[in-house]
């Protein structure tokens, strides 16, 4: 008799974990033209599920109560959407998503004249001093000078510690010395 209490405990329990889950239907469109957009990635953050939609803006994806779907595509604004009761009740889900503006700064190109000899266009490529970086985390980006003398460096790294940081661990400040060593090099021949 103990055994078929356990059993059927067993059974309810997970009857009630499988009627939780479900699978949801939705469409997405674009809200500037109300055309369905297709290969808009929706990611379950609670699951760790993820897909995409077809060519139709159609997409079907396992949910349960409270979820939290994040749905991304390139170009547009990425929302995040709790999952209700309603919603897997009510299926077929409409999901609207709107463009980001980007301007754009004046970009100027300048031109240089390259040979493809690394000798040569070592002595010729302008050295631009000043880089500016961002550090992963920061909302402000940093912008590094060089200093020529040595007092110069050391204040500059007390004032801004992530010059230090850039000239110490930065692949572009080791590609530069390089480039300085080989043209030393190449004046004492």
């Amino acid at each position: 008799m103990m055994k078929k209490i356990l059993w059927f405990c067993m059974f309810l329990c997970m009857t009630t974990l499988v009627a939780q889950e479900t699978v949801l239907h939705g469409h997405i469109y674009s809200v500037q033209n109300n055309k369905p957009m297709p290969n808009v990635h929706i990611l379950n953050l609670n699951k760790v599920r993820g897909t995409t939609t077809n060519d139709k803006g159609d997409f079907s994806i396992r949910v349960s109560a409270n979820d939290t779907l994040y749905i991304s595509f390139l170009g547009y604004k990425s929302t995040k959407i709790r999952i209700t009761n309603d919603m897997i009740k009510y299926q077929g889900l409409k999901i609207g998503m709107t463009e980001l503006a980007y301007t754009l700064q004046e970009v100027v190109v300048t031109p240089y004249k390259l040979t493809g000899y690394l000798d040569i266009d070592a002595k010729n490529a302008p050295i631009n001093d000043n880089t500016r970086y961002s550090i992963s985390g920061l909302d402000i980006g940093y912008e590094s000078r060089a200093s020529a003398s040595a007092v110069g460096r050391v204040l500059s790294a007390v004032m801004n510690p992530a010059d230090l940081l850039s000239r110490s661990f930065g692949a572009k400040g080791k590609e530069m010395r390089k480039l300085r060593e080989m043209r030393k090099d190449n004046e004492l021949s």
